[in-house]
């Protein structure tokens, strides 16, 4: 067992990159039971590769940056859902709109007919009819 210490030893480990790569491993070997094809199981054997090849990876830092990024990337598309969300939530008493000069989000009250709007980002000035 001392050869298996020696081989573990200064390897980066599992991390929550490693965990999203089983999981669509697992998922991906699911919907593979139902369409019989062998690129299938070939993108799905993919995932557990690569999670297997950077458990074993002795670069630990540029493991640690992957997974950083995996993180931020994770973190921004949960935030993108809770705007979706509140979005859609809002919907019935706001409607929402770009500024035509530079893209800012703006929320405005529905069933206010026309109305002057300023871009608070801008201070673009132009009409709307919400």
């Amino acid at each position: 067992m001392d050869w298996l210490k020696r081989f573990l030893s200064g390897r980066y480990g599992t991390d929550q990159l490693n965990i999203a790569l089983i999981g669509v491993s697992i998922t991906a070997s699911f919907l593979v039971s139902f369409f019989r094809n062998p690129i299938l199981t070939l993108v799905m054997n993919l995932p557990i590769l690569v999670a297997l090849w950077r458990m074993l990876s002795r670069n630990i830092t540029k493991r640690q940056r992957e997974n950083e990024r995996f993180l931020q990337w994770g973190a921004d598309l949960w935030a993108k859902h809770q705007i979706r969300k509140q979005h859609k939530k809002d919907r019935q008493l706001y409607f929402y709109m770009e500024c035509p000069n530079c893209k800012q989000k703006l929320r405005l009250p529905r069933g206010k007919g026309k109305i002057h709007c300023t871009c608070p980002k801008c201070k673009a000035e132009f009409d709307r009819k919400t």
